[in-house]
């Protein structure tokens, strides 16, 4: 059986961008900082590796919709540029000079929804090769120097409780949103605060931070994935509701 070789496509300054680099081998990695300069580096690339078909690993931040993002541009077909550049890996020669069989969008649960699905789903009719997602959260843990494994299922059932007094305080953080005192206990109502998991070196972008007031300063709670998660340092905590918590928010 042909072996298949992963190939890790990193956005170096993302957060994590860094560790991803240092977890993964050279030859199983290309870090860019610059999105116009990748399909040459690809390219380049492709004449030092050996043949052989090759899954293509794009690793991102999940965003808003659970949609990959590269230096917080979402990786989404409904923008004409991000079709425009599915469409350049074709017509350059980048997918048939690298083998390039399979195509994996590697992120937190960035096959999950109609917006990530829809996206898959036009970037395999432009590449015209199998492209996946993830259903699971990704943390940096989940690689190695061959690149993404398989994250396991996590468990919410028990784990770190959520307690204030725990959690540092200081000023409001530079575009946190301040809640009132009424606002902030309706929020942790919502969340699961007996059932924290830490996941250090998750990927996923905070799409909101909250400001919960205590005295003159504030904890702060990141709000993740289309508000199904809080995190509070690295430790995350699902939500009960994830559609109330908007709604709730959005007042």
């Amino acid at each position: 059986m042909t072996a298949v070789h992963p190939l890790a496509i990193i956005a170096a300054n993302d957060r994590h961008g860094t560790e991803l680099v240092r977890r993964v081998a050279a030859d199983h990695a290309l870090a860019f900082a610059d999105r116009e300069a990748l399909v040459e580096r690809l390219l380049a690339m492709s004449n030092q590796l050996p043949a052989g078909p090759r899954v293509l690993d794009l690793v991102g931040m999940t965003g808003h919709d659970k949609l990959l993002t590269f230096h917080g541009r979402p990786l989404d077909t409904r923008i004409g540029r991000v079709r425009a550049s599915a469409r350049g890996l074709v017509d350059q020669g980048v997918i048939a000079r690298l083998d390039v069989v399979a195509v994996r969008l590697v992120g937190c649960m960035s096959a999950v929804g109609e917006p990530a699905r829809r996206t898959i789903a036009q970037l395999a009719e432009i590449l015209d090769v199998e492209v996946t997602g993830t259903t699971e959260l990704v943390t940096v843990d989940d690689f190695d120097a061959a690149g993404f494994g398989s994250p396991p299922p996590r468990s919410w059932n028990a784990g770190t409780c959520l307690d204030l007094d725990a959690l540092a305080t200081g000023p409001l953080l530079e575009g946190a949103r301040a809640l009132t005192v009424a606002q902030a206990r309706e929020v942790l109502a919502c969340i699961r605060r007996d059932a924290g998991v830490a996941l250090p070196g998750l990927l996923a972008l905070p799409q909101a931070v909250l400001g919960l007031p205590r005295g003159a300063h504030f904890h702060h709670l990141e709000l993740l994935l289309d508000a199904e998660l809080v995190r509070a340092g690295s430790t995350v905590f699902p939500i009960d509701d994830p559609r109330a918590l908007r709604v709730l928010l959005a007042h």
